[in-house]
């Protein structure tokens, strides 16, 4: 991890001991933090500090403002990360900024079946009861009204 980020993963830290509902966002930007090898750092970072429930968004850049000469982050770096993450143990990974991508939906960590099926930024599609699948009865992480 960069020296720049200390200051926030020490607030993602005590955010998390808190014990309040957490979803970290990594804007992934092609030729700044998008190498396997800084992915690989933060989802350790991540599973080692705060654990694997909590939600994590991989999401795609696209240019604006001042960083115009950058591209838009490809899908396949997303899926990389979130494959990466899955593998790794993390529960609740997601690929952002890609409209219409399974990636955006939750599924359950232990029968991988979808739970919440997301278009844009609503859901459609509701598999829980209880804060848990209602498939397999497994607790799902989050706040449930």
């Amino acid at each position: 991890m960069r020296g720049g980020t200390a200051a926030v993963l020490r607030s993602i830290k005590q955010i998390a001991k808190s014990r309040v509902h957490l979803e970290i966002v990594n804007l992934v930007v092609p030729t700044l933090n998008d190498s396997d090898k800084m992915l690989k750092e933060l989802i350790n970072w991540i599973l080692g500090e705060v654990g694997p429930d909590v939600p994590v968004h991989f999401t795609r850049f696209h240019p604006d403002y001042q960083l115009l000469n950058l591209p838009p982050t490809p899908v396949a770096t997303l899926e990389c990360a979130y494959n990466m993450a899955m593998s790794k143990g993390m529960h609740y990974p997601y690929v952002g900024n890609v409209p219409d991508h399974p990636g955006n939906h939750t599924y359950c960590p232990n029968c991988k079946k979808a739970v919440i099926k997301r278009q844009g930024f609503f859901y459609y599609r509701d598999e829980h009861k209880d804060g848990c699948c209602k498939f397999c009865r497994w607790k799902i992480a989050g706040v449930w009204v």
